[in-house]
């Protein structure tokens, strides 16, 4: 089950738990404010597998993509949000092998 909401009941076996909502604000990159939701997700095995699967190629794909980069700003954007995804990503059961 997905839920973008908090929910007062047990994970199921074999679910895969994320932390509780959380909103609050930080200074976004280049001065902006960001608001941040962050969310309680019960996945099963199947979709914390599927899950996985898209944040490890977009982890791996934002490596070529932060190495191809001459900006000095995007390069440290880049890195910053792959940062974030790894942490993800080790959360699902780290990356997948090559």
């Amino acid at each position: 089950m997905l839920s973008g909401k908090p929910t007062t009941d047990s994970p199921a076996e074999g679910d895969v738990e994320v932390p509780a909502p959380v909103i609050a604000e930080r200074s976004g990159d280049h001065g902006r404010r960001d608001t941040i939701l962050a969310m309680e997700l019960h996945l099963d095995d199947d979709h914390a597998e599927i899950l996985r699967e898209v944040l490890n190629r977009a982890w791996r794909e934002a490596r070529y993509e932060i190495s191809d980069t001459d900006n000095a700003s995007y390069k440290r954007d880049l890195r910053g949000r792959n940062e974030k995804l790894g942490e993800i990503l080790e959360q699902l059961g780290g990356p997948l092998p090559n």
